[in-house]
This record gives structure tokens, C-alpha cells and sequence, in this order.
């Protein structure tokens, strides 16, 4: 998508809307493009993750010459 912009922004969804540039050839002096316009309503959930191992950050450690 180009030219996207974020319409509203709530506690239900998001609504996004922009153009889809979909080429469909190009010559040397004559780019030519189908524009399709579109919006989105997109709803984020929340992924519940399982926790870390307890030895999972690395420390860096720096020595001194």
C-alpha cells in the first residue's frame, strides 16, 4: 500500500486506508500502474506467550587489556 494513513484509531480496531499500486509495465519512457484504493479495519489481539527460560539474557561481558 502507498500513501497509507491511519483513519481511527480506537478501542475496537484500527482503520487504515491508502492506495494499492499494482504495475503493470514498464517502458523506457511510460511507467504504467493500476490504483486500487482500499481500507483496512484491522482488530489487534494480544498473543499470551510462554514465559522464558530463566537463562535467557545474554550479559556482555568487556575485559579491560
Amino acid at each position: 500500500m502507498a500513501h497509507v494513513s491511519f483513519v481511527k484509531i480506537g478501542a475496537k480496531g484500527i482503520l487504515i486506508e491508502g492506495v494499492e499500486v499494482v504495475l503493470r509495465g514498464m517502458g523506457i519512457k511510460n511507467i504504467k500502474a493500476d490504483y486500487y484504493p482500499q481500507a483496512w479495519w484491522c482488530v489487534p489481539r494480544l498473543v499470551r506467550r510462554a514465559p522464558r527460560p530463566a537463562g535467557h539474557r545474554i550479559e556482555a561481558k568487556f575485559e579491560e587489556p
